[in-house]
């Protein structure tokens, strides 16, 4: 697909360490990156991705505003179905890739976030990718020191 794919919706769990200014954390994350509809059509093309990344964040004003930094591995796939004779295609590009993005947290417990993920290296199909995306987080607390 050579054209922009956008979306909504998405959903990202992760686990995070905090040492002072510094937080370091690993996420999974599904954007829900394209599902269109095609009601005059019998085709339909969907396009998700997936990705787990390791992250630094550092705050940079007043503990409020946080730089973040790290790299991702980002699934990429494809699935083009019909009603149709032709057959159905099911691709799965995976990438290696930055993540870049600023974090500014309202509470200790909620926080919104503007990351960018680009590609560096893939090993399908050799186009650019990237996800842009607005986190809004909740941070659960298990156990403080």
């Amino acid at each position: 697909m050579n054209r922009s794919q956008t979306g909504l919706l998405g959903f990202g769990v992760g686990l995070f360490y905090q040492q002072g200014r510094n937080i370091f954390s690993i996420n999974y994350g599904q954007p829900a990156l394209f599902i269109p509809s095609f009601p005059k059509s019998d085709a339909a093309t969907t396009m998700r991705g997936q990705f787990i990344e390791g992250l630094v964040e550092h705050a940079i004003w007043r503990q409020k505003l946080w730089a973040i930094g790290g790299i991702n591995y980002t699934l990429y796939q494809y699935q083009y179905t019909n009603s149709l004779d032709f057959p159905n295609i099911n691709k799965t590009d995976p990438t290696f890739g930055l993540t870049l993005g600023a974090e500014w947290k309202f509470s200790p417990w909620f926080s919104t976030a503007l990351i960018y993920r680009p590609a560096v290296y893939s090993w399908g199909i050799q186009n650019y990718r990237h996800i842009l995306s607005l986190d809004l987080r909740f941070n659960i607390f298990c156990w403080r020191k």
